[in-house]
């Protein structure tokens, strides 16, 4: 007879397979609502808010922090709207947010050098690990209450 494993982290976090590969959202799908609904907006906004292509500059820097927190807020928000209506899945957040940022922080460093904002940019790619962390938490535990349903 075999023994039984008693130990306590097995009771707690049972061993559970899933394929998070059967719920993803298509490259095209995800390219298609990163473009329409981050990358355009924010290229129109960095073009007509910022001094980068010779304009005057409309608002002032608290403004400018004011637009670029209301629209990484709003990728999220029109991300969890698009995730809710199915037309993708919770994976494009791994996406969408980090741009979102990336773009805000080119935009806010609009009196930089230009590799100081090469340098921000790439510091804030690094945005992308708590988000990912984020998903695949709720992935893992979405997949974990669908296995105890049945």
């Amino acid at each position: 007879m075999a023994k039984k494993n008693n130990d306590k982290k097995d009771q707690y976090y049972p061993k559970q397979e899933f394929d998070i590969t059967l719920k993803r959202t298509g490259g095209w799908t995800q390219t298609l609502v990163t473009f329409v609904f981050i990358l355009v907006p924010a290229m129109v906004m960095w073009v007509f808010l910022s001094k980068d292509f010779g304009n005057k500059q409309l608002l002032t820097t608290g403004e400018l922090w004011g637009v670029a927190i209301g629209f990484i807020f709003y990728s999220i928000l029109i991300s969890i709207f698009l995730i809710w209506i199915r037309l993708i899945w919770i994976d494009t957040l791994n996406f969408t947010v980090p741009v979102a940022i990336v773009l805000m922080a080119i935009m806010l460093s609009q009196d930089v050098v230009i590799w100081g904002r090469a340098l921000i940019a790439i510091g804030m790619i690094f945005t992308a690990l708590p988000v990912n962390m984020i998903t695949v938490r709720y992935i893992e535990n979405l997949a974990i209450k669908n296995n105890n349903k049945h």
